[in-house]
């Protein structure tokens, strides 16, 4: 049966939801049942149409957040650490997960400098503990997601042949004479891991125009020769700032840099202008561009800036921040070449990350009227060359160059791989080498351990691009004539020495097309060809199909071909990261109706144990309101030695997260419970948007936050970017709003940016605008691509005068406010910043609304597009809910004051109707100490930590300053007790327990009473339902970190037996050690053993403990 896979998956996800909701929320299987047996219907097994899923809307939203389903819970990545893996650790890990409130494993094998163990990747022994996992996941009602390769990037294997991996565009140029005889030797091509293969062989007439230059030239204000010595091995590093000084003015048109292999930078640009003067005093800028380049595994190491010819005597470059890498040579031409043509042609990718090129192209304003040469004189050889690389063509008169193209591997192999995981990555533009791929390995995952369809092995895995650079496939020049309707046979000459063909225009319009091929090969032999496998399969695809390192950043289009797209955020010292990749995700979720928008959640390029969760909460509520609905936390890292802790890590990267850490069975709870809350009402409903911003067709493309965006979103109003494929799916309401399929709403279209416009693109906005939208855009100007561009061109400009009348060009701001006020604003103090998300149902309206400083709290008020609903205030760190006692409405606006912790959130939901009260008082409830509590306080420690069974303070300290060795050092949890006094009711208001500072994680209970986990600030509780008169006892629980215990191991337990090396950031141990492997524990008194010496007894002892001031509050 034929069959839309995206509305399909949206209602095996409605069906999934609904039974969670409807059956025992442990018993999992009936929904995973029901699911694949949906999933089926890909054979034609079961017609979801036809399932009735009206259990589901009876599901009330307070219920969502109360007992929200399994699939809110958050993931984890599951590193398996090079073979060290065992039965015993993965059912403990499964059931730690399961404890805290964990859904479901990415499951990922990765070396990183560990030590191997005896389970080599693939080999029988693996695949017996892969099982086993399938059994424990069955058991617990877990979810699996196997990754289809070793490491973490990309997908390939030891399967693969050099034949069916990567491939680069290579080539070798021959100088002929007409004069020279008919055969021809031809050089091959450099190629790597002896493969080669022939694409064409081409002559073209040698151009004679490169400029002499002088010995020395004038580079950071020194004579140097370094880069004009034609010698690649002498290089400049840290370059500012060249000047050439040719004697007499001459024509240049052409500036072209030798940078050194592997030239780049992460998020590094070098702006760079090039400035001529003919009298060697006025100068004049001729061309900006950005020297930032990645050539990585590319075959071309030149940055080629070319402009409209000028004459010259003096030529300056001024780089306005030094070369990160080094220059080792540069060239002059009097002729133009195509500007740019190396990143053009993807052979050399500006490495400013996620499209960085897409800035590069629409920065620049090449002069199109530039001559080349005629592509008559383009002529095809290829039939003409024999297997040894003999030429048999007679050249005409005249010099010539010849051209050889072939392509090669790029050499990549997947990494960081385990010790029998290595293999070349797979063809990404190829079908048949991904097929094989797939068949080669995931098919035959899936089929040992899915006894059921989709269990548990829930979906297969690709992780983000780093794979570097690929430019071509079999039968290449084939697609591009399929896909692009001509030859690009004449065109050959652009791609290996950025020659102008046919004009500037025509090669800047080829390379479109060229680019655009390369994007849509990628995502239909790559990410399609892996959904579709994963169907046929029974599993859905999962990937970060646009990642930072992407080639081609096509975003949306690749992210198109997911099932569940995971973007990524960053955990950095300091500062966070929320890559736009996460704004991709949740735009393909909201505009084709995919319930989730996943994201690897918290990596981290440097981890340590010196981490509490409150350090990851500012960074995971930006992800919430970016439209991130499901957290794949990066990382939890298998443990195999039940007899250690912490135990094994994950190299020196990523947070711990993991059953290891000191604060696993309380805080991991805790925040696992706050995540699920969230993650359970941003599933649910719509998304809240007033723009689409469709980001036009090129590749490559971008999308990225608002403040990024040509005409900027305003703050207060939402939007989804969106492709082509999209903006063909919109229709018009008679009231003007833009409406999808997936029910989303917008009220405005934002066009791209550019000077051009597919002539696809412009019929739409045609169509749109007729139907009464408002669309924002610049005017287009031309087509891009090159078949039937004079047609197209026209047909545009016809458009054009047609629509353009009606299209605005104001700033956004000022169309929107035009049409509604802003959905969200506040008033906060200045150091205060709100972030928010909006998403509704048929019957109520839910703002989540998070405070970005983690250092202040504020009193604000709060405005929300919303009228005749009570607000109500939920709080998903607890679950408590709250109605507001005062709020106002004017002018359809409702207005309410809340109180924000640090780093405090809410959810603010209307859904009850309501009239605002005649009277509010907006002041903020206050707090009155009533009662401080101070020492003696007792503490008990747990045994076997190298700590007292107890001890007594007479007032509280921070443990880390204590004079016993065993309080000082310790790390985990110890209890605190105290017994006080509490005569007279107080109050009316409710009481609170403020227990001041505390490192970094408490439990509270109060007459026996559990008032819960606290893992952020404030440390308070409200204990009116447990406090007594009279004598009350209190008891705290706290738990700190790890460092502490780490360090006094190293000063007080050295033990020589651990061997390590070191390993970059940190050290590692050389082997694990017998004790720790056979289940024995530390022969020299440690109680921890971890793999990487991550913290040393050079650093400080962290605060730890309950510091106070331990007071009883009255809220008044």
């Amino acid at each position: 049966m034929a069959l839309d896979f995206n509305s399909w998956a949206v209602k095996c996800y409605s069906i999934n939801l609904t039974i969670h909701y409807v059956r025992d929320m442990k018993n999992r299987l009936n929904s995973i049942v029901f699911l694949l047996c949906a999933l089926g219907c890909v054979a034609g097994c079961v017609n979801t149409a036809d399932v009735d899923d009206s259990e589901r809307s009876n599901v009330s939203l307070e219920e969502r957040f109360t007992h929200p389903s399994d699939e809110a819970k958050p993931w984890v990545y599951w590193f398996w650490m090079d073979g060290n893996i065992t039965k015993e650790g993965i059912t403990a890990d499964l059931e730690a997960m399961d404890r805290v409130g964990i859904e479901g494993a990415l499951i990922m094998g990765v070396g990183l400098n560990t030590p191997p163990g005896p389970a080599d990747f693939n080999s029988p022994e693996w695949r017996e503990l892969y099982r086993h996992v399938g059994d424990e996941a069955r058991r617990l009602g877990m979810q699996i997601t196997l990754h289809q390769c070793d490491g973490w990037a990309t997908s390939g294997g030891p399967w693969i042949t050099p034949d069916r991996s990567m491939k680069v565009l290579v080539w070798s140029s021959t100088t002929v004479d007409g004069s020279d005889a008919e055969t021809i030797q031809l050089k091959q091509p450099e190629a790597k891991l002896d493969y080669y293969e022939d694409v064409a062989v081409y002559a073209v007439p040698a151009a004679d125009d490169s400029l002499t230059l002088p010995k020395e030239i004038q580079v950071n204000g020194e004579a140097r020769t370094e880069l004009t010595d034609g010698d690649g091995a002498t290089a400049i590093e840290e370059v500012s700032e060249i000047e050439i000084d040719l004697g007499e003015a001459q024509t240049l048109s052409t500036v072209q840099f030798l940078m050194e292999y592997d030239f780049h930078v992460k998020l590094q640009d070098t702006p760079t202008t090039v400035l001529v003067s003919e009298d060697g005093k006025t100068f004049t800028p001729v061309v900006d561009f950005d020297l930032n380049v990645c050539n990585r595994r590319a075959p071309q190491l030149t940055v080629t800036a070319s402009f409209t010819p000028v004459q010259a005597k003096v030529i300056r470059i001024k780089c306005k921040k030094p070369t990160f890498g080094k220059v080792e040579g540069i060239e002059l031409f009097s002729g133009p070449r195509v500007h740019l043509w190396e990143a053009k042609c993807q052979f050399a990718r500006e490495r400013g990350e996620h499209g960085g090129e897409t800035f590069w192209f629409d920065a620049q304003n090449p002069d199109l009227s530039l001559p080349g040469l005629d592509r008559k004189n383009v002529i095809n050889l290829t039939d003409k060359l024999s297997a040894d690389g003999t030429l048999d063509w007679k050249a005409p008169a005249g010099r010539w160059m010849v051209y050889r193209l072939g392509m090669s591997t790029n050499g990549k192999y997947v990494q960081p791989e385990t010790n029998a995981g290595l293999g070349l990555e797979v063809d990404k533009m190829s079908a048949e080498a991904l097929n094989f791929h797939f068949d080669s390995f995931a098919k035959g995952m899936i089929a040992e351990n899915n006894k059921e369809k989709g269990h548990p092995i829930f979906s297969v895995h690709s992780d983000s691009w780093e794979c570097d650079t690929q430019t071509w496939t079999h039968e290449f020049m084939q697609e591009f004539e399929k896909r692009r309707g001509y030859s690009m046979l004449p065109y050959l000459p652009v791609l290996s020495a950025g020659v102008v063909v046919g004009g500037s225009k025509e090669s800047e319009r080829f390379l479109w097309d060229l680019r655009r091929t390369m994007a849509d090969l990628i995502a239909d032999n790559f990410y399609g060809a892996l959904r579709e496998k994963c169907h046929e399969n029974g599993v859905l695809f999962q990937s970060e199909a646009a990642g930072m390192q992407m080639l081609v950043y096509d975003p949306l289009n690749y992210a198109a071909k997911t099932d569940i797209y995971v973007g990524e955020f960053w955990k950095r010292h300091p500062g966070h990261y929320l890559r736009p990749d996460c704004k991709v995700g949740a735009s393909t979720a909201h505009t084709y109706g995919r319930p989730f928008a996943a994201a690897e959640s918290f990596t981290a390029g440097f981890g340590t144990y010196g981490q509490d969760l409150f350090d990851f909460k500012v960074l995971g509520d930006l992800a919430f309101c970016a439209g991130v609905n499901r957290y794949i936390i990066h990382r939890y890292c298998m443990q195999p030695f039940n007899n250690v802790e912490p135990g094994m890590t994950f190299g020196p990267y990523g947070i711990i997260f993991d059953r290891g850490q000191t604060w696993w069975e309380n805080g991991a709870k805790a925040f696992c419970d706050y995540a699920t809350r969230c993650q359970s009402l941003l599933q649910t409903g719509t998304f809240a948007a007033d723009v689409i911003h469709y980001i036009g067709h090129d590749a490559p493309n971008y999308l990225g936050f608002r403040d990024e965006i040509w005409n900027p979103i305003p703050a207060g109003y939402d939007f989804d970017g969106c492709n082509l494929e999209i903006l063909q799916r919109l229709d018009v309401e008679k009231d003007g709003t833009l409406t999808l399929p997936s029910g989303m709403r917008y009220r405005v279209l934002l066009l791209p940016g550019r000077e051009h416009m597919t002539i696809e693109a412009a019929r739409e906005v045609e169509r749109l605008v007729n139907a009464g939208a408002v669309v924002v855009g610049k005017k287009p100007l031309r087509t891009p691509g090159l078949h039937d561009w004079e047609k197209k061109d026209a047909e545009l400009a016809q458009i054009v005068s047609r629509v353009w009348k009606k299209v605005s060009d104001e700033p956004l701001e000022t169309v929107l406010n035009h049409i509604a006020p802003p959905d969200f604003d506040y008033d906060a103090p200045e150091d205060v910043k709100l972030n928010y998300i909006h998403r509704y149902t048929d019957e109520a309206d839910l703002y989540f609304v998070a405070n970005e400083n983690p250092d202040a709290a504020a009193d604000t008020i709060l405005r929300f597009r919303v009228s005749g609903k009570q607000p109500e205030l939920w709080d998903p760190s607890t679950g408590a809910m709250k109605p507001v006692e005062a709020w106002r409405e004017r002018d359809g606006i409702t207005e309410l004051p809340v109180h924000f912790d640090p780093a405090g959130s809410w959810f603010v939901v209307f859904r009850k109707p309501a009239k605002a009260p005649a009277d509010s008082d907006f002041s903020i409830p206050s707090e009155t100490v009533v009662t401080t509590l101070k020492g003696p306080w007792a503490i008990t420690f747990p045994p076997n930590r190298q700590a007292p069974a107890s001890v007594e303070l007479p007032e509280l300290v921070d443990w880390s300053t204590h004079s016993d060795d065993g309080v000082k050092y310790f790390s985990g949890t110890a209890t605190y007790t105290k017994t006080f006094n509490r005569n007279g009711k107080g109050g009316m208001g409710a009481v609170l327990l403020d227990l001041g500072a505390v490192e970094n994680i408490a439990e509270v209970i109060l007459n026996g009473k559990d008032l819960g986990t606290l893992w952020k600030p404030p440390f308070k509780v409200d204990v009116s339902g447990a406090l007594v008169e009279g004598e009350n006892t209190l008891e705290v629980k706290v738990t700190n970190l790890w460092p502490n215990r780490l360090i006094g191991d190293h000063i007080l337990h050295p033990d020589p037996g651990l061997e390590y090396r070191n390993a970059g950031r940190r050290s590692v141990q050389k082997f694990i050690p017998d004790w720790v492997r056979n289940g024995g524990k530390s022969p020299v008194g440690r109680t921890t053993w971890v793999l990487w010496d991550l913290h040393t007894i050079d650093e400080p002892l962290l605060p730890s403990g309950l510091l106070g001031p331990v007071q009883l509050k009255q809220v008044r």
